[in-house]
């Protein structure tokens, strides 16, 4: 039997596949604005828990925010963290300081 076209299942590239449109969207979040409104909603994807990680940026001190991606269907395939993004404090209104 030949092995010509036999195509092997990699599920660490499906669940990145799966995971690509919003990885993108994370990363390109910039500002305390962006991401307080990413943070607030609900984000949920098939086969897929996403954990949104956001510390605040405060006068003295830039924010992070980031978010985790854990496979739950995609058996073997590992955990994917888009990059640490540091914020700038920028007051969202005008009681904020």
């Amino acid at each position: 039997m030949s092995n010509k076209n036999v195509i092997e299942f990699d599920p660490q590239i499906a669940f990145e596949n799966a995971i690509k449109d919003e990885f993108n969207r994370v990363s390109k979040i910039k500002t305390r604005k962006e991401a307080f409104k990413y943070n607030d909603k609900n984000h949920s994807m098939f086969g897929v828990h996403i954990d949104v990680k956001y510390e605040d940026a405060t006068p003295s001190r830039k924010g992070e925010f980031y978010v985790v991606f854990t496979p739950n269907a995609f058996r073997k395939a590992k955990a994917v963290q888009t990059k640490v993004i540091k914020i700038d404090y920028v007051p969202l209104s005008d009681g904020e300081f």
